[in-house]
C-alpha cells in the first residue's frame, strides 16, 4: 500500500528529483508536492468513477423545502466529490433530460438538480444515491491510481522544480498511458452502461 510521501516520491523521481521522508520537509520538493497533493488526488478522483472510490447510500429529505421547482431537498454526503446516480432505478430514460441535442441544452424534463451544492428533486425518501468518494486513505488506492495521480504530480510541479519541459511532457505521457490502462482495468469490474438515445438521435437514425 502506497503512503502519500510514497506518492509524491515517485512523482520526484520522474522528474529526477531528490526523495523525501515526509510531507512536511522543509525543502523544495517536499513543499511542491504538499502544495498539490490533496487538490490533485480529488481531481483525478472527480475525472472517472474509480470503483474504489464508489459508494452507494440512502439521503434522507431535509426538512428544508425548495423556493420552487421541486418539492424535496437532499443534503449530499460530506465526502461527496460527485454524483454518479441519483435516484436509482427510479430514474429512466423517461425523466433523465437529454443532453446531447443539436443544441446542446436538454430538452426534456430533467428528475434533479444540484443546487447551492443540495440535491433537489420530487423523488421520494428514502433516496438512493450513488457518489464519488474523497478518499483520503492512500491504502485504498488501486494501484494504477496511484501511479496515474504520482504521474499527474510529477507533470505539475515539472516547471517548478526543473523548468524542464520535456520532464513535463515525459511525466504527461506517463499520466496518459497509465491513465488509460487504469481505465481499462477499472472498467472490468462493471460490464458498460447502455445509452438510451435521446430524441434528437433518435429522429437521425429513423432516416437509415
Amino acid at each position: 500500500m502506497a503512503s502519500e510521501v510514497d506518492i509524491a516520491n515517485r512523482a520526484l523521481s520522474m522528474l529526477g528529483e531528490i526523495r523525501i521522508t515526509s510531507m512536511a520537509d522543509e525543502n523544495k520538493p517536499a513543499r511542491a508536492m504538499n502544495a498539490r497533493f490533496d487538490l490533485l488526488r480529488d481531481a483525478e478522483l472527480s475525472a472517472y468513477p474509480w470503483r474504489f472510490a464508489i459508494k452507494r447510500v440512502q439521503l434522507a429529505a431535509s426538512t428544508d423545502v425548495p423556493e420552487w421547482g421541486y418539492s424535496l431537498i437532499y443534503p449530499r454526503p460530506v465526502d461527496d466529490l460527485r454524483p454518479i446516480k441519483v435516484g436509482g432505478a427510479s430514474v429512466n430514460a423517461n425523466m433523465v433530460g437529454v443532453f446531447y441535442e443539436s443544441t446542446g441544452i436538454s430538452t426534456e424534463e430533467t428528475p434533479y438538480e444540484i443546487i447551492d451544492g443540495k440535491i433537489q428533486t420530487d423523488m421520494s425518501a428514502p433516496l438512493d444515491y450513488e457518489y464519488i468518494a474523497q478518499i483520503t486513505d492512500t491504502g485504498a488506492f488501486d494501484p494504477l491510481f496511484v501511479e496515474a495521480l504520482a504521474a499527474r504530480l510529477a507533470a505539475d510541479a515539472a516547471e517548478e522544480l526543473t523548468q524542464s519541459k520535456s520532464k513535463k511532457e515525459a511525466a504527461l505521457l506517463v499520466y496518459k498511458n497509465t491513465l488509460s490502462e487504469a481505465r481499462r482495468v477499472n472498467s472490468l469490474y462493471r460490464p458498460p452502461r447502455r445509452r438510451t438515445p435521446g430524441r434528437w438521435m433518435g429522429s437521425r437514425a429513423s432516416f437509415y
